[in-house]
């Protein structure tokens, strides 16, 4: 069953799930908890370190016992997390690793953009996914354009931990080869 993408704003076949086991469990080594997923059949491995957990999740403590009460009462958006790194693609060594830094976006097209504008602002936001990767943080981005015939686009993007915002113009003829990642790197560097 087809499912939203809601970081990309399409939708996507790929099977992505969360079983039940082998059970979450504590890696001393890495000072986090692992827990499986599957993308199409094929197993993955998540972690989420204590860190995260006690800074974003509210373990109260990094003792197994607390770190495991943490990841069993926010399951649900622990998972979410790992379901947009691995749409994205943003695996370490085949691993998601989810960290205190783990990009968390929202992600809005305007309801004015008609459909081919919308299909470069979605093209144009994976190339962007790609740039940014997995520890951008917390970005809000809002894809509209202000001219009539819709032959530029407007991107702005928010770091929410930080205030910062950045505007960006992207115009049609730069989505040509190179321009547009260029582009899309140079409105993210302030960011990184």
């Amino acid at each position: 069953m087809p499912e939203r993408n809601a970081t990309l704003g399409f939708f996507t076949t790929e099977e992505i799930v969360f079983p039940e086991t082998p059970a979450p469990s504590y890696v001393f080594e890495r000072d986090c908890i692992s827990f499986p997923a599957r993308l199409d059949g094929k197993g993955l491995e998540c972690l989420i370190t204590a860190e995260v957990l006690m800074v974003r999740y509210h373990a109260k403590d990094p003792s197994e016992q607390s770190l495991f009460e943490a990841f069993n009462r926010f399951e649900k958006e622990i998972h979410e997390a790992a379901r947009e790194q691995i749409q994205n693609r943003w695996l370490d060594e085949g691993k998601v690793i989810i960290t205190t830094r783990f990009t968390d976006l929202d992600i809005k097209f305007s309801d004015q953009l008609r459909q081919e504008a919308l299909d470069r602002a979605f093209h144009a936001q994976r190339v962007f996914n790609r740039i940014i990767g997995p520890r951008a943080g917390n970005l809000a981005m809002l894809w509209s354009s202000d001219d009539k015939e819709q032959r530029s686009l407007s991107l702005t993007v928010i770091d929410n931990t930080s205030d910062l915002t950045i505007p960006c113009l992207i115009r049609k003829e730069e989505f040509s080869k190179g321009i547009l990642e260029w582009r899309l790197a140079e409105t993210f560097s302030p960011f990184s």
